[in-house]
């Protein structure tokens, strides 16, 4: 059976619970289509880690997967971090 022709692309929610573990773990995927990429990026920092609100150093190297470099493309940066979500089960009276 083929079951790319049978998958659906989307955001699916996932959600685990355990007899011993008090609460759930639930999360959200991406289901896409593959692209090979056409370039490769490298970040190196100049240091270990860092306090939120200060400025990171650090270095960026691009190529393209086929051979030639990058010099002088455009350089943007988005980070983002997210807490793990967990919930109680609520406490009946």
């Amino acid at each position: 059976m083929d079951r790319a022709a049978n998958l659906r692309f989307g955001t699916y929610s996932i959600t685990a619970k355990t007899a011993k573990h008090v609460g759930q773990l639930y999360g959200d995927f991406l289901v896409a289509a593959y692209r090979r990429p056409d370039f490769r990026v490298d970040v190196t920092l100049d240091s270990n880690s860092t306090v939120a609100g200060t400025q990171l150093a650090g270095r960026v190297n691009g190529r393209y997967l086929f051979g030639g470099p990058m010099n002088g493309a455009a350089v943007t940066e988005n980070s983002a971090k997210a807490a793990a979500r967990a919930k109680s089960p609520t406490s009946g009276t």
